[in-house]
């Protein structure tokens, strides 16, 4: 591929071994786990597999209540349901399969809405003269059978910085509102928009990545210079097919380290790699995922696409492992959609990213610098500290306070430790840290 030996030519030739020596480095290390799926949470992945591959479910005993929710916790229930909903068990349980047939047609509903209303915005910012590059939802549901079946909460835009401004005022020309505060709008690398009255949401993307978070290495810096290798995809502006691919892994990457990734993120992985497989460049890919800390990670996530959900698509000999995938599912299933479960989770992250970012700059990580830290980081929540940083210890005690109203059932300060290190211990099972 043209941009393998322009862009990352230089590491490439350290991937002979790559895959094979980072995940037998890790290997002994994720076999040493008791995580077991549940019967329900295999059942689903029985059934995902049927959906994905467009077949029919097999009968079985199943709690079918308990696998719409885990359904309806991954953002699958449309693609789930569309796969058993003419089974024997629709008539054996026809008030619940009513009641998830009602809440499938809304969320179908309102998909079909925003990806309405988002190609209209779209072609509104073509006829201005604009270049946005669509990532991650619009372009992954043509890949499914039926494409608003894969709900998505927003979608994303990618545009260079000297289109940003101008993206910004004609989004807002078009009737979306933004929390942000037009004063602090240069400056920021990710801007949200709402409708009203509208399903649609926004994310205006001058970075990929959050260019102050260190936990994550220079993921920007795969995608410089992305929109001058721009192709059209069904009307979008989308990155080459290799450099999407990367982008799905590291997004998925990102959020595993904080929160966690739902099922969706797999499925959508596997789908582009069936897609595009003769597109992407798995050598250069595999160099890619190795400088940041993520080629164990992406081994795992293809190893869920082919084996746990059933896409089949051609993979490299040596991105083939037996590397233990369980723990990662059991994480995946515990958290839902990016994590978003509960608050425990949510509050876990800060530990869990404080030891990432650690290791990336050999320090010792700390639970108090997990509860304390550092001004760049409030920064992202506390915008006041970006003109008077003298308030950083202000912000502390509102960050403390914020924490405390949110509480749930096992919402405390010792349940969120005792997830942190239970997923730092997945970031070391996974190669994501030492």
């Amino acid at each position: 591929m043209q941009h393998a030996g322009r862009v990352h030519g230089a590491f490439i030739g350290s991937t002979s071994l790559l895959i094979a020596h980072i995940i037998e480095k890790y290997r002994e290390r994720v076999r040493h786990t008791n995580m077991t799926l549940t019967t329900t949470e295999t059942q689903f992945l029985h059934i995902a597999q049927s959906a994905l591959c467009g077949s029919q479910s097999s009968e079985l005993s199943i709690d079918w209540s308990s696998l719409f929710a885990v359904a309806n916790q991954q953002k699958l229930l449309p693609i789930i349901f569309e796969s058993v909903r003419k089974t024997s068990a629709a008539d054996e349980n026809a008030e619940l399969f009513g009641a998830i047939r009602r809440q499938v047609i809304a969320q179908v509903f309102n998909q079909t809405l925003r990806t309405e209303e988002f190609a209209g915005l779209y072609r509104q910012l073509r006829a201005a003269g604009l270049h946005p590059i669509v990532v991650k939802g619009q372009l992954c549901s043509r890949l499914y059978a039926l494409k608003d079946h894969r709900i998505s909460a927003d979608d994303d835009l990618f545009v260079s910085d000297d289109e940003f401004i101008a993206c910004h005022k004609l989004l807002c020309e078009a009737g979306m509102v933004t929390a942000t505060p037009e004063e602090d709008i240069p400056g920021e690398d990710e801007i949200s928009y709402t409708k009203p009255g509208s399903p649609l949401y926004i994310e205006l993307h001058r970075r990929l990545f959050d260019s102050s978070e260190t936990a994550h290495d220079d993921l920007n810096g795969f995608f410089d210079g992305i929109h001058s290798r721009a192709v059209e995809v069904d009307g979008l502006l989308a990155m080459p097919p290799h450099d999407h691919m990367l982008y799905l892994i590291l997004h998925a990457y990102k959020h595993f380290v904080g929160c966690g990734i739902g099922l969706r993120q797999f499925c959508d992985i596997g789908l582009w790699a069936r897609a595009y497989h003769d597109k992407i460049d798995w050598e250069l890919l595999g160099a890619q995922c190795e400088r940041v800390h993520a080629a164990v990670f992406a081994a795992a996530a293809f190893r869920i696409a082919r084996e746990c959900l059933g896409v089949d698509f051609e993979l490299p000999e040596r991105w083939q492992t037996d590397i233990d995938i369980e723990p990662m599912l059991h994480d995946t299933f515990e958290g839902g959609i990016y994590g978003s479960n509960d608050r425990t989770r949510l509050h876990s992250s800060t530990v869990t990213l404080n030891a990432v970012r650690s290791s990336r700059h050999g320090e010792k990580s700390s639970i108090l610098r997990s509860v304390f830290p550092a001004k760049s980081y409030m920064e992202r929540r506390y915008a006041y500290l970006k003109k008077h940083p003298a308030l950083l210890p202000v912000a502390w005690v509102q960050r403390i306070a914020h924490y405390a109203e949110e509480k749930r059932g096992d919402n405390s300060a010792a349940g969120s430790v005792r997830l942190a290190k239970k997923r730092i211990g997945l970031m070391k099972m996974y190669g994501i840290m030492e």
